[in-house]
């Protein structure tokens, strides 16, 4: 998916303020181009997110909420499915897929649905497309 890199954190290295639809906030990514570049990557959820901490919207996917400086990216994606093992596949406005390692009991009905969730630690990857 196409991302465009808005800034750099001024107090945190490593750290770029990224944009593209369905997605706003921070990610984690080194040697990231200038601002104003909008490059191919794939983003990479370390860790799991509770279901608990997943809200499940009543519309249509559209865009993310503004987190603050440096307060992780907000994603707004529709669940395409949940294996057995809870790794949940989100389809993104901005193309392609995000999966996302749960835990929790998940909410009845989940797949199909929009949802949004605030990821804390997100790792951009360009994929050199």
């Amino acid at each position: 998916m196409d991302l465009q890199i808005l800034a750099a954190s001024a107090d945190v290295s490593d750290l770029v303020r990224v944009e593209a639809p369905g997605l706003s906030g921070w990610c984690v990514w080194p040697d990231a181009p200038a601002a104003g570049a909008v490059v191919d990557v794939e983003l990479d959820v370390p860790g799991e997110v509770a279901w608990d901490d997943v809200e499940v919207d009543d519309d249509d996917a559209g865009g993310a909420s503004d987190p603050g400086p440096t307060d992780g990216l907000t994603v707004r994606a529709r669940v395409s499915d949940v294996d057995e093992h809870g790794v949940a596949t989100l389809n993104l406005s901005a193309g392609g897929i995000l999966l996302v390692d749960t835990v929790g009991e998940r909410p009845p009905h989940v797949v199909g649905r929009a949802v949004t969730l605030h990821l804390n630690r997100v790792l951009a990857h360009p994929t050199a497309v």
